[in-house]
């Protein structure tokens, strides 16, 4: 996604920036296989061990992160193409809106496509990947915390757009056997985002 040229940037307070990097992780991970560097930034040095009391999120980090220890690149460019891979073969689909009960999908990504003209928000040139991919959906959220957009305006997106999707989809992913370490992704992104949806809940509308 690309935001409106004239959008200011200002600083945002760290626990905010670390929630946009969440938000970029995620969407790099579930946009393609991760390469070795991604993998890299996956694998904390011993010296940055976590120590001490760990919510969901933490534990769910550090499971991926050893993941990635003995993660081979080939090995996953394999596991995410026959997980996500191309019409007819994938046993995931990526796209948000299939998962939205009570809403055809259809009407989820033109609803979506209207949220995101009001945001100013455009899809880049030469990217033809529907916007309700998990992948851009994240990318729209890390968008939202970097511009620091209200909390309403961010919880009003993530309510409507990222939860109702995004939970059934991590969902699925580990009902596949095949996942390995993309079931590993999808916990990550489920408790993170369970942390969200708490965070959201108490602020007022």
């Amino acid at each position: 996604m690309s935001a409106d040229p004239h959008a200011g940037t200002e600083a945002i307070p760290e626990e905010e920036q670390a929630r946009a990097d969440m938000y970029a992780v995620l969407g790099c991970l579930f946009h393609a296989a991760p390469d070795e560097s991604l993998l890299a930034e996956l694998r904390p040095p011993e010296s940055n061990a976590i120590t001490g009391v760990e919510d969901d999120v933490t534990r769910a980090w550090r499971r991926l992160a050893r993941a990635a220890v003995d993660a081979q690149v080939s090995g996953l460019r394999d596991e995410f193409e026959e997980l996500f891979g191309g019409v007819g073969r994938a046993l995931v689909t990526p796209y948000t809106s299939h998962y939205v009960a009570g809403t055809a999908p259809d009407k989820q990504v033109v609803a979506l496509r209207e949220a995101l003209a009001e945001l100013g928000l455009v899809r880049r040139e030469m990217v033809f990947e529907v916007e309700d991919h998990i992948a851009a959906i994240c990318d729209v959220m890390r968008l939202l915390v970097e511009r620091n957009q209200s909390l309403d305006v961010q919880k009003a997106f993530f309510s409507r757009f990222v939860l109702p999707g995004a939970m059934p989809l991590c969902d699925a992913i580990d009902r596949i056997e095949r996942a390995v370490f993309y079931r590993d992704v999808a916990a990550l992104a489920r408790a993170f985002l369970e942390l969200e949806r708490a965070a959201f809940d108490m602020v007022e509308s």
